[in-house]
Order: C-alpha cells, then structure tokens, then sequence
C-alpha cells in the first residue's frame, strides 16, 4: 500500500515554507523494528540499515538497560518490513557496545562493525559476516588489531569486490585520536595491513566512510576527508570536509557527496573523484533545528537525506536529490507524525534494490519507551 503524504508549509520548515504542500510516496506503513524496555534509564536506539536483495533490508541497534550493560541486536526484513531473521543479539555481559554499522555488498551479504567497551580493559572493534538472509558465514573477528588504545565508532562501506571498515584510534603514542582503516575481502578476509587514514596531526573522531561507484571509497571525519582508490591507495590530497561529524555517499564517476550541519542549519557540497569541491554547497534545511543527518546513495543515481527535528517542529524528515545536488522534490515527514511520539534520534537510511529507500530511528514515546521504528519509500 502507498499512502500520499501530504506536509502544509509552515515557517518552520525551511524549503517547505514557500510551497502549498510536499509529496513523498511511502509503501506501507510505519513499522515497529525493537521495543525498548518501559523507564527512563533503558532504551533501543542508534540504528544503522542496508538494503539486500527483493528490496529486503537489514537493521542493527543498540539496547541498553538500567544504565548498565547494553546489547547488540538486529534483523532482516522482508519487503513486507515482517522480520524474517534475528541477528547478533550480543548481550551485555559487562561489555558495553556504543557504535554499530552495517553495509551491504550489491544487496548480496553485508557486514556488521560494532564496538565493544569491555571495562576495564580498552575498547575494540569487531565485525560478523552475513548471508543476505542472516546467515552468518564467518564468526565475529577482530577488526582494530594493532596498537594498545580504546578503538571506537566503526564506519562500514563496500568497497572494489569487499568491505572497508573506519574507526577512531586512540593507538599512535603520544596517545592522540586518528582514524583507522582496514580493508576485507567479501568473505571476510583482511586485504593488506591496518592503515592510518588522515594525515593532518589534530585529533580525529566521528569517522563516516562510503563506497564510490570507481570500486574506491571515500573517508570523512571532522572537518576532514580522504579518498581512496579501487587499490586503497590514495586518491588526492586529505580535503576539507567543511564542519564537524560530516556524513558523505557515493555519486556518478567517483564523485560524492558530503552533508554538513552548523548551528541548525544542514547543507551538502559535492566533490570529485579526488576530492576537490564541485561548486558551491547547497542549502538542504535551514532555521530548524535540524540534528543527526544521515545519507545514502539510491539506485539510480539518486541521493536522500534524512534528519530529525526535536524543536519547534518535532519529527524525522527527508529530502531527494539528484546526483547533481539538485532537488527532486520537496522536504518530506518520514514518521507518522503521532502525538505519542516525544522526541526523535539517530535516522539511518538505506537504499533498497528496486530504487527505493527504508529509514530507521529512534523514538522516544509517551509510555516512557524508546523504541526503533522504521519506514519504506517507493522509487
């Protein structure tokens, strides 16, 4: 079922404000992906989504209790959005998991990278193998395997016939934060050595990375970003990224795109193959309040943006852009827009097979819940 959704314009919704209304085509409705555990101090929460095959998807998240210990959990949905697999499920057992990340291989398997903060020893980054259905076909292995120091918040992409995982290391002496890299083969097996990824000496945190259509990816982390090619060599110099906690995705001829957010307001800038801007950026929500963005490259070409609000307007919103950084259609309400619905965080998006896309987030309600929910758009 598609349901037409319809937003009237209103001061706060910046490219919404001079239009009568803003169309998004959802199949479906709104599902319930994990329930997190009644009171304040527990929580489900922090998705991370990938596309696979028939446009089945998988999710991962975070459920934490009591304040205490947190578990690793996830499942593949059908295109119904019914689960058909449950995943991971790492309990907390004193370890706790802050970061999590999932990435698909041409819809045909994906990888997960989490971290595990396992008191009082430092943290680490490990990841598990799956089959499109779930399926493990390689136990959890050690991704950051190198150096003493806490290794945290894993980013994972395809990348040539494989993975890429990035990471923030606290390894190099004297102790400052870097970003880390390592590369797999698409049955899991590691691809040279642990690489260090920014060359600028200032500390480095909140890694993204992404797969570009070249067989390279590309790494972004606070104000920084690198490109690599089909070898992991180096592509370019290390670029400015143009503000903290950037989110970049994949475009047409090994270009990208990288979505910024400062003070509220949220843009995008486009580079090529080497990391040099195309352009100027573009405005994609301002005088908002928006938080958390998150990007994903459709099929097609195609890039969505989606984010919350937690303001004077309250919810997870979208926008569709061509691989031009020209919109395709007005900003868009993902949720359902309840009044049960409190407050919102953490959005992932991911492409689905036919074109489509599914967005996860967390959501906290009114019976005290934080909950992941989740929601599919047609092509």
């Amino acid at each position: 079922m598609r349901i037409r959704l319809t937003i009237l314009a209103g001061a706060a919704l910046g490219f919404l404000a001079q239009s009568g209304e803003a169309t998004a085509d959802k199949v479906g409705n709104e599902f319930l992906i994990a329930s997190g555990p009644l009171g304040l101090a527990s929580y489900c929460g922090t998705p991370s989504a990938a596309g696979l095959g028939n446009d089945g998807f998988v999710v991962t998240w975070i459920c934490g209790y009591d304040g205490v210990d947190a578990s690793l959990e996830g499942a593949v949905f059908n295109a119904s959005a019914q689960a058909t697999r449950s995943i991971l499920n790492l309990p907390g057992d004193y370890s706790l998991y802050n970061r999590q990340s999932v990435a698909s291989f041409n819809f045909s398997h994906f990888l997960v990278a989490w971290d595990r903060d396992r008191q009082p020893e430092t943290d680490d980054v490990l990841a598990k193998l799956f089959s499109a259905a779930g399926v493990a076909t390689k136990n959890a292995f050690r991704v950051s395997t190198e150096g003493p120091g806490d290794q945290r918040q894993p980013s994972v992409a395809p990348f040539g016939n494989g993975y890429v995982v990035v990471w923030r290391s606290n390894a190099s002496r004297p102790a400052t934060d870097t970003i880390a890299g390592q590369r797999y083969t698409s049955t899991g097996e590691p691809i040279g050595r642990q690489f260090q990824v920014n060359t600028s000496p200032v500390g480095a945190n909140t890694p993204a990375v992404a797969a570009l259509d070249t067989g390279g990816f590309v790494a972004v982390w606070d104000s920084k970003g690198q490109v690599y090619n089909i070898h992991g060599k180096r592509a370019g110099s290390e670029f400015s990224a143009g503000c903290t906690s950037p989110r970049v995705a994949g475009l047409q001829n090994g270009s990208f795109v990288v979505i910024c957010l400062q003070n509220g307001d949220m843009s995008g800038q486009r580079y090529n193959k080497v990391g040099v801007p195309i352009g100027t950026s573009f405005p994609i929500q301002t005088g908002t309040n928006a938080e958390a963005p998150a990007v994903a490259t459709l099929v097609g070409g195609d890039f969505v943006v989606v984010w919350v609000e937690n303001q004077s307007q309250v919810g997870v919103f979208g926008r569709r852009y061509d691989t031009w950084g020209q919109p395709v259609d007005l900003a868009f309400r993902v949720d359902r827009n309840s009044s049960n619905d409190l407050s919102f965080a953490s959005p992932a998006v991911a492409a689905l097979s036919s074109g489509g896309f599914v967005a996860a987030w967390s959501v906290f309600t009114i019976d005290e819940r934080t909950n992941v929910r989740g929601q599919r758009f047609s092509p």
